[in-house]
């Protein structure tokens, strides 16, 4: 026999409410089962996601997967509804079927809260290698910071232009289109924020 127990929390910020619905699968027969959960609330079904993509067997309308034989499965999803009364029911069993047996590395045994289904096969999707391989990026600690950084191009080019129009004044007494008033007041502002920065990073030394 398949049992499907669940409870629910309403989460309300004044304007909205959303639903967030924890289920437990359990399968007490002796072989695995796989099952389709329908969500019962009048919202969408707001899945749990890996990568950025909704964890495999999910859809806008509920979960399909498989429960391995004598095990019970968590799942979880929130839906942008709010309950009516105590006695509403969230989600219900749609429909059950025999499952293959699970090679041993596939067995599902998985009564963490998780939306996932660890036995399906990666299918040939964009979704669905984003999903098995993860994030890419290396973490933070990991990226190499430069011992010797150097000068931004863009941050270049501005200190030259400042230094043609220093030497255009020297040697014709014009500094051209652009006063070098306003070459001092932006070169002040820069040099205060470097010792600023000389000063945190003293500070943090």
């Amino acid at each position: 026999m398949v049992t499907l127990r669940w409870t629910t929390d309403e989460r309300s910020d004044g304007r909205k409410t959303i639903t967030l619905v924890e289920l437990v699968i359990e399968n007490s027969t002796e072989t695995p089962v796989r099952i389709r959960v329908g969500n019962r609330l009048d919202g969408r079904v707001w899945p749990p996601h890996r990568e950025g993509v909704p964890e495999t067997g999910w859809d806008d309308g509920g979960f399909e997967g498989v429960v391995a034989a004598g095990e019970r499965r968590s799942l979880g999803y929130a839906s942008p509804s709010e309950l009516t009364g105590p006695d509403d029911v969230p989600a219900e069993i749609v429909w059950t079927e025999r499952a293959a047996e699970p090679r041993s590395e596939e067995t599902l045994r998985r009564s963490d809260f998780d939306g996932g289904d660890s036995s399906e096969e990666i299918q040939p999707t964009a979704e669905s290698v984003v999903r098995a391989l993860g994030d890419s990026r290396p973490p933070a600690d990991a990226v190499a910071i430069p011992t010797n950084p150097e000068l931004p191009e863009a941050v270049k080019s501005w200190l030259s232009r400042v230094e043609a129009r220093i030497e255009r004044r020297k040697r014709t007494g014009r500094a051209g289109e652009e006063p070098l008033s306003e070459d001092k007041r932006v070169l002040r502002e820069v040099a205060e924020r470097i010792d600023n920065l000389r000063e945190q990073v003293g500070a943090d030394g």
